[in-house]
């Protein structure tokens, strides 16, 4: 059994079911992690793909906003 937690397993299947094939791509090899494609992958298609085709650096700063967002919206 893999040391895994559930809440890692249900992020990477929220991934496989929600990212457009370009960002689940950027995951498998290692440019963004799941975590902060989840976060990119709560966007419409569109969007995804006009995130991705700007690079690593643009995912990682649009999953942190996204993050902030709904942090800023729990309180």
């Amino acid at each position: 059994m893999l040391n895994v937690g559930r809440g890692s397993v249900q992020t990477a299947a929220a991934v496989q079911r929600n990212a457009i094939p370009e960002l689940q791509h950027a995951v498998e090899v290692g440019a963004v992690s799941v975590f902060a494609a989840a976060d990119i992958a709560t966007l419409p298609a569109k969007q995804q793909a006009e995130i991705v085709a700007k690079g690593e650096r643009t995912i990682l700063d649009k999953a942190k906003k996204i993050r902030e967002a709904r942090g800023d919206q729990k309180r």
